[in-house]
């Protein structure tokens, strides 16, 4: 049996998994089919919008008559078929695969960010894996990657399951990382050799989501920010983008979509912060600043039509893609930005201060 197969008949295909019978349609493969009785078959590889490339290993099945397990992420289903996802063979063979995983992992796990959320954790719980079985690979130790503005990468914790690399480039088009090398010497890295701020990375975060570990993430500014608001000479503002006023509440344990606005002000104040405000406001400045020069481009009857400049990804991305778009882009600065203007003048004067001794959070 062919690891994955094509099916040109497309009537219902009638299977057994876990000796609950189910019809799906033709080209449906094990892991959807399984999904829509409710079956768990766990994977690494795979994320919504990323297409699992079996790469992992970790959602190996068993089908009865077949000698070798497969992987359910892109076996197709066949009449007959009668699939275990739990079978003595199964369970052994992914804790193995996990464990492969572990032995290449550098698990700082009391100090990662992602400790509490991490997949690979979760799932070595998941197979029971209570020991582990190899030891490290001797590769040298792989520099961490900070060139970026916006993202950090941790290559010795990288399990090289290759959802950043697929979510780069089948999702976000950009392809600023890939992978390299094979076998045990397999290795993400960025498209320049100096790292990710030298390639068309556009900072959107994607490939931070996708990370099963904590080989992708942030740069942390707590400690910058401390400094800062401990300082009598610094007048701290804060500006709060809406969206995090309704998602933060998350990261407390309450509901998704829980309004947070009030709380976060009053959180800041007691941290020391001096006024906050809502980037709203300067975003209504931005839609102003943007309409008036729409109208000043439509009686030019040129440059049309006009791009929003607001974000700094979009940017980056029309430089390297798409640079015949770059004379429709607005000339107006981002919510952020128009704020940290008003925040050194309008506002530092008002307040009395020295618009030198004003930060912008």
């Amino acid at each position: 049996m062919p690891n994955q197969v094509t099916t040109t008949d497309m009537r219902p295909v009638r299977l057994s998994i876990n000796r609950q019978v189910i019809e799906v349609p033709a080209g449906t493969t094990i892991l959807e089919a399984a999904r829509r009785l409710g079956i768990r078959i766990p994977q690494m590889c795979g994320k919504a919008g990323v297409v699992a490339n079996a790469t992992c290993r970790v959602c190996l099945v068993e089908i009865e008559g077949d000698p070798q397990l497969r992987t359910s992420c892109n076996t197709e289903v066949q009449p007959g078929m009668r699939v275990a996802t739990n079978s003595a063979r199964v369970r052994s063979a992914r804790r193995m695969n996990v464990a492969l995983m572990l032995a290449g992992h550098a698990g700082d796990c009391a100090t990662c960010d992602r400790s509490v959320f991490c997949e690979l954790r979760s799932l070595a719980h998941e197979v029971g894996l209570k020991s582990t079985y190899f030891p490290p690979p001797e590769l040298p130790p792989s520099p961490p990657d900070r060139s970026h503005p916006s993202l950090h990468r941790e290559p010795d914790k990288c399990i090289r399951c290759g959802r950043c690399v697929k979510v780069c480039r089948e999702v976000q088009g950009v392809e600023a990382i890939g992978s390299m090398f094979r076998g045990a010497r397999i290795q993400v890295q960025a498209a320049s050799p100096v790292g990710l701020a030298e390639t068309a990375c556009v900072g959107c975060g994607q490939c931070i989501l996708a990370c099963p570990v904590g080989a992708l993430h942030e740069p942390y500014d707590y400690e910058r920010i401390w400094d800062i608001l401990h300082d009598p000479k610094k007048v701290v503002l804060v500006q709060i983008s809406p969206s995090t006023q309704v998602t933060v509440g998350e990261e407390f344990g309450m509901s998704t979509g829980s309004a947070m606005g009030g709380r976060v002000v009053a959180a800041w104040r007691r941290l020391g912060a001096r006024a906050v405000f809502s980037t709203t406001a300067a975003a209504d400045l931005t839609t102003l600043e943007e309409a008036e020069e729409l109208m000043t481009r439509v009686r030019a009857a040129e440059q049309l039509p006009l791009f929003s400049s607001c974000s700094p990804g979009w940017v980056k991305y029309a430089e390297h893609f798409v640079p015949e778009v770059l004379p429709l882009l607005s000339t107006c600065k981002s919510p952020q930005q128009m704020f940290g203007v008003l925040a050194k003048s309008w506002l530092a004067d008002s307040m009395g201060v020295n618009p030198r001794d004003v930060v912008v959070v």
